[in-house]
C-alpha cells in the first residue's frame, strides 16, 4: 500500500518540460481531470497561470480509442492559441487502453503544428522521469540531423546546449547568466524561467512569452558542445550525443565547492577562456562561509527528500559542510545512490519517510512542502527546496545551483538551526 507518495505524476513533469519551449502547448491525451490536477499543482508552486489542453476522454473514448478526441483537441488548440508546436503526453487512461499515439501522430501533425510526443503513464514513473522523457522527445523531434558523422566537425560559434534537469526558474536564469559570463550563447532545453516565472503583462498573451526557440535547436550543428546536469544518464543525453557528438553528461548539480568547480571547469573548457573573476569571488565567499559556519553544522544529522538529481547534489554539498547524512529518499523508480555510505531509498512514500525519520533521527529535514507534516509532528526544522513549494511564496525563485545558490542554501540552513536553538532557549538569547 502507498500512503502519500513522494512522487508526483509523470505527465506533470512532461508538462513542465513542454512549457520550457517557446510557443509549445502541452496537451494531455486522457481525461480532463488530469489537466486540472496538473494545472492546480503548477499554479500553486509557480504562482503563474498555466494552460494545459486535454483530449478529454469520455467513457466511449476509453472503449473505442481517442484518436478523434485528440484530433479535436489539436484543432481547438490551433484555433485558440496559435501555437508554434505542441507537446503531447499520454496519461494513465490512454496508456491502459493501449493507445498508440506515436502510430497516428504524424498524420495529425500534417494537419497542423509540429508535435512532440511522450509516453507518461503515472504508474511507471515519477514527475522527474516524465520531465526527462519529455525533454528527450523534444530533442528527438527538433534537434538537427543534418550531419552523418556526428562529432567530427568543429563547434559552431559560441553556442552550447545545456540540459539542466528539473530545476527552478531561478536556476535556469543563473545557468544562462554564468554561460554568458564565459562568452557563451547557451541553448537551454528546456527554459521555463519566463513562461513559469514571468512579469506582469501590459497586453494579453494567449501563451506566456519566453522559452527556448525550437528553431535554435534545429540550428545546432554536429560538433556543438553540450552539458547534461545530473548524475543519472537520460534519454536526452543519448539524443544529444547521436546528433551533436560527445558532450559532458553526468555532471553533479553544481552545489558546493567540488561539484561547482567541476561544472565551471566544463564551461571553461567549452569557452576556452578563464573562469570570470565574479564567479571566483563567489567561490571565495562560499569557502569562507564553510570555515565561519562549520561550528553550527559539524555533525548535524540531516534527512533529504527530493528528486534524485537534486537529492544527490544536496547530499554531496552538505557532506562538504561536515554534516551527517541521516538518510536520503527519492521519488524516482530506482535509487541512484547505490554504493553510498549513508542510507538511501528510492520509490518511497511519505509514510516510509516518517519511519526513516524515526529510525535515523535527523536534526534537520530538507525537501519540498510535502515534507512539512512530518517536520511539524516531530518538531524538526524544514528547509524547503525543489518541487513543490506550496506553503511559502517564491518557490520558483529558490536558487539551488552554483556557488551563489549554495551560499543561499547554506545561510538558510544555519539561520534555521540558530532560530530553533534561540526559540528553545530559556534565556531567549540576544546580542545587545
Amino acid at each position: 500500500m502507498t500512503v502519500n507518495p513522494c512522487r508526483l505524476c509523470a505527465p506533470l513533469g512532461a508538462v513542465t518540460a513542454f512549457k520550457g519551449f517557446a510557443g509549445m502547448m502541452p496537451i494531455l491525451h486522457g481525461s480532463q481531470g488530469c489537466a486540472t490536477y496538473i494545472r492546480r499543482y503548477l499554479i500553486s508552486h509557480f504562482r503563474e497561470p498555466v494552460d494545459v489542453a486535454s483530449s478529454s476522454f469520455t467513457e466511449e473514448t476509453a472503449i473505442f480509442g481517442g484518436r478523434a478526441q485528440l484530433q479535436t483537441a489539436l484543432a481547438n488548440v490551433n484555433e485558440r492559441y496559435r501555437p508554434r508546436a505542441a507537446g503531447i503526453a499520454s496519461t494513465c487512461l490512454s496508456e491502459t487502453i493501449g493507445e498508440d499515439v506515436e502510430h497516428f501522430v504524424r498524420d495529425l501533425e500534417s494537419e497542423g503544428v509540429p508535435l512532440a510526443t511522450v509516453s507518461t503513464a503515472s504508474y511507471r514513473g515519477s514527475h522527474a522521469e516524465g520531465y526527462r522523457d519529455a525533454v528527450a522527445s523534444v530533442l528527438e523531434r527538433f534537434l538537427s540531423t543534418d550531419s552523418k558523422v556526428a562529432g567530427t566537425e568543429p563547434s559552431v560559434g559560441n553556442r552550447v546546449l545545456l540540459l539542466p534537469g528539473m530545476v527552478s526558474p531561478a536556476d535556469l536564469r543563473y545557468l544562462r547568466e554564468v554561460s554568458a559570463a564565459f562568452g557563451l550563447d547557451p541553448v537551454l532545453a528546456p527554459d521555463y524561467s519566463e513562461t513559469l516565472d514571468g512579469g506582469s503583462w501590459e497586453v494579453y498573451h494567449p501563451m506566456a512569452p519566453g522559452g527556448t526557440d525550437i528553431d535554435d535547436l534545429r540550428r545546432l550543428k554536429s560538433g556543438t558542445p553540450w552539458l547534461g546536469l545530473g548524475p543519472s544518464p537520460t534519454k536526452a543525453w543519448t539524443v544529444a550525443e547521436s546528433r551533436l557528438g560527445r558532450g559532458a553528461g553526468g555532471l553533479l548539480y553544481p552545489m558546493g565547492i567540488e561539484a561547482g568547480d567541476a561544472f565551471f571547469e566544463a564551461l571553461k573548457l567549452v569557452a576556452d577562456r578563464p573562469i570570470p573573476t565574479a564567479i571566483e569571488a563567489e567561490r571565495s565567499r562560499l569557502l569562507d562561509s564553510y570555515a565561519d559556519f562549520h561550528k553550527y553544522l559539524g555533525g548535524v544529522g540531516v534527512g533529504i527528500v527530493a528528486d534524485a538529481d537534486l537529492a544527490q547534489g544536496t547530499a554531496h554539498f552538505l557532506r562538504e559542510l561536515g554534516m551527517d547524512i541521516s538518510f536520503v529518499a527519492v521519488p524516482d523508480s530506482a535509487s541512484i545512490f547505490d554504493g553510498g555510505d549513508y542510507p538511501a531509498f528510492g520509490g518511497v512514500d511519505y509514510d516510509q519517510v516518517a519511519g526513516f525519520v524515526d529510525q535515523y533521527r535527523p536534526v534537520l529535514l530538507i525537501g519540498s512542502s510535502k515534507l512539512y507534516r512530518i517536520s511539524r509532528e516531530r518538531e524538526l526544522p524544514l528547509v524547503r527546496i525543489g518541487f513543490p513549494v506550496h506553503d511559502r511564496v517564491g518557490g520558483a525563485r529558490i536558487l539551488h545551483l552554483g556557488y551563489r545558490g549554495s551560499q543561499q542554501l547554506l545561510d538558510r540552513i544555519c539561520n534555521l538551526l540558530l532560530e530553533q536553538k534561540q526559540s528553545a532557549s530559556a534565556l531567549a538569547y540576544s546580542y545587545q
